[in-house]
C-alpha cells in the first residue's frame, strides 16, 4: 500500500530536474538585479532632487552619482542624457504647477487667482533653485504652463488687476528675473519684499490726473486723452466732435461701444445722455459700469453692437488691422463705424509755424501738447520734416493713410471728410478760424472723420 504523504507525481528525470533548478536560479538572481537597479535609480533620482534644487542645472552628473553612493555609469545606464534626468526630476512638479494654474482658472477673483499663483511659483523657486531652468526648457510641459499662465494673465487683465500692456512672454522675462532676486535674498522677509515689489508692478498704476497726462503722452506725440467737458484741450475736442459722431450714429438706445475713451471717459457720458447703451474700453479707463479696463482687442461682449466709435485712437494701436478685425466682427452685420483721426502726416511746416505762432495752452495743462512740441523742435536743430518724422518714429504713430487703407479693406465707406484739429490747444482760437486757414491754403487739415459699414466679407471672417 502506497505512503499516504508520498508525493503521487512520479520523480523528474534527473537532467529535467537540473534545468528546472537552473531556470529558477536565474529567475531569482534576475528579480535581485532588477530589485538592485530599481534601488539605484531611485538613489540617483534623491540624489538628482536635492542637487538640482540646491545648485540648479548646472551641477555636474558626477556631483549627483557622488551623492546617490553610485558610480557614473550607472547614472548613465538609467539617464543617458543629464536632460533625461532634470526631466524626470522636474517633471512631477511642472506637472503639479499646470494642475495648479489651470485649477483657478475659473477663479471668481481673477485677479487674486493670478497672485495667488505667482507667490506659490515664488515659493517653489526660492525653496528650489532649477525651477527657473525647468521653465525655461522647451518641452511639451513648458508649453502647457505658459498657456495655463496665459489664461490667468488675461482674466487678470480683463478684471483691471493687471496692467493691460503686460503679455505673458513679459510675465515670463518678470518671474526669471524674480528667480534671481530670490536665489540671492538673505531671509524670508527680503523675499517677501521682492515679490511684492514684482507683484505691485504687475499692477494697474494708481495715478494723478497730472501723471495720466504724461503717460498717455508718452502713447501719443498730441497727448489727447479725451476727458469729458469743460475749458480744456480735450473738453473742446470732445464738444467739436459730438456732434459729427452723433449725426453718423443709429438712433438711441443703439449698443455703442468706444474704442479708446481713455481716462476721462471720451464720449461715453455724452453718449449716455442721449440715451444710448454706452460702453467705453480702454486700460486707463475710469471705473464703472460702463466702462471695461481691458486692451480693445481683449474685450469682449455679449451679443452684438450696433455701431463703434474710435475717437484719435486708431493711430496708436499696435496693429490697426487686427484692431479693426475685431471691430468687424463685434458689430452686427450692418454695424457702424465712426472714426476720427489725426492725419499726422500732414502736420507740414506751414501747418506747425501756423500754430506755434498762436497762443498755446500752458505744458502743465492736461492734454496740452502743442507748446511742448515747439520748444523740442526748436531746442533740436533739425528742420521740422526731419524732427516730425522721428518723433512720430519713436512713437510708432500710424499715418491716416494706413487707417484709410486699412478701414477701407474692412469696411463700406458712407461718409469721409476733412477740418481743423488743433484749435484745441490754442485758447484764443476756435474751430472756424482754423477752417478759414485750411480754406484759404495756409495750413493742411489735420483731422479726418470716416463712418462707414462692415463689409460682407469683413463680418464673415
Amino acid at each position: 500500500m502506497a505512503d499516504a504523504g508520498a508525493d503521487p507525481r512520479p520523480p523528474l528525470p534527473t537532467d529535467a530536474g537540473r534545468a528546472l533548478r537552473a531556470d529558477a536560479a536565474r529567475a531569482d538572481a534576475g528579480r535581485a538585479l532588477r530589485a538592485d537597479a530599481a534601488r539605484n535609480r531611485e538613489k540617483v533620482l534623491r540624489a538628482a532632487r536635492d542637487a538640482f534644487a540646491e545648485s540648479g542645472y548646472g551641477v555636474p552628473l558626477d556631483e549627483i552619482a557622488a551623492r546617490a553612493g553610485v558610480g557614473p555609469g550607472t547614472v548613465y545606464r538609467h539617464f543617458p542624457t543629464k536632460e533625461a534626468l532634470f526631466e524626470a526630476v522636474t517633471t512631477a512638479r511642472l506637472e503639479d504647477l499646470v494642475s495648479e494654474a489651470r485649477s483657478r482658472a475659473d477663479s471668481p477673483d481673477p485677479g487674486a487667482a493670478f497672485f495667488g499663483f505667482l507667490a506659490r511659483v515664488a515659493q517653489e523657486s526660492a525653496a528650489k533653485r532649477d525651477l527657473p531652468d525647468a521653465i525655461s526648457i522647451a518641452g511639451s510641459l513648458r508649453d502647457d504652463l505658459n498657456a495655463a499662465l496665459d489664461v490667468l494673465l488675461r482674466r487678470a487683465k480683463r478684471a483691471g488687476a493687471v496692467r493691460a500692456e503686460v503679455r505673458t512672454p513679459d510675465l515670463i522675462l518678470l518671474l526669471k528675473g524674480m528667480f534671481a532676486a530670490l536665489a540671492d535674498a538673505q531671509d524670508p522677509a527680503q523675499r517677501d519684499l521682492i515679490f511684492a515689489v514684482m507683484a505691485d508692478g504687475l499692477r494697474p498704476s494708481r495715478l494723478t490726473r497730472r501723471e495720466l497726462a504724461c503717460r498717455m503722452a508718452e502713447r501719443s506725440t498730441h497727448g489727447h486723452q479725451h476727458t469729458a467737458g469743460g475749458a480744456s484741450v480735450d473738453g473742446d475736442w470732445l464738444a467739436a466732435t459730438w456732434p459729427f459722431i452723433r449725426g453718423q450714429l443709429p438712433s438711441a438706445p443703439a449698443r455703442v461701444i468706444e474704442l479708446g475713451c481713455g481716462p476721462g471717459g471720451g464720449h461715453v457720458p455724452a453718449l449716455i445722455r442721449a440715451g444710448y447703451d454706452a460702453t467705453g474700453v480702454d486700460p486707463g479707463a475710469p471705473e464703472g459700469p460702463a466702462y471695461r479696463r481691458v486692451p480693445f482687442e481683449d474685450y469682449r461682449q455679449e451679443g452684438p453692437a450696433d455701431a463703434v466709435v474710435a475717437s484719435v485712437s486708431l493711430h496708436h494701436v499696435d496693429d490697426p488691422g487686427a484692431v479693426l478685425d475685431h471691430v468687424a466682427e463685434i458689430l452686427r452685420p450692418d454695424g457702424v463705424l465712426v472714426v476720427v483721426e489725426w492725419i499726422s502726416e500732414d502736420f507740414d511746416e506751414p501747418t506747425a509755424r501756423w500754430c506755434f505762432r498762436r497762443q498755446l495752452r500752458g505744458e502743465a495743462e492736461p492734454g496740452a501738447w502743442l507748446g511742448g512740441l515747439c520748444a523740442e523742435w526748436t531746442a533740436s536743430g533739425f528742420s521740422w520734416d526731419a524732427f516730425v518724422r522721428a518723433r512720430l518714429d519713436q512713437h510708432g504713430l500710424h499715418p491716416a493713410s494706413v487707417i484709410r487703407r486699412e478701414l477701407e479693406a474692412r469696411f463700406a465707406t458712407t461718409h469721409t471728410s476733412t477740418g481743423p484739429y488743433y484749435f484745441p490747444d490754442m485758447p484764443g482760437t476756435d474751430a472756424s478760424a482754423e477752417q478759414a486757414a485750411i480754406d484759404a491754403g495756409q495750413i493742411r487739415a489735420g483731422c479726418l472723420r470716416y463712418a462707414g459699414r462692415v463689409r460682407p466679407a469683413a463680418a464673415a471672417t
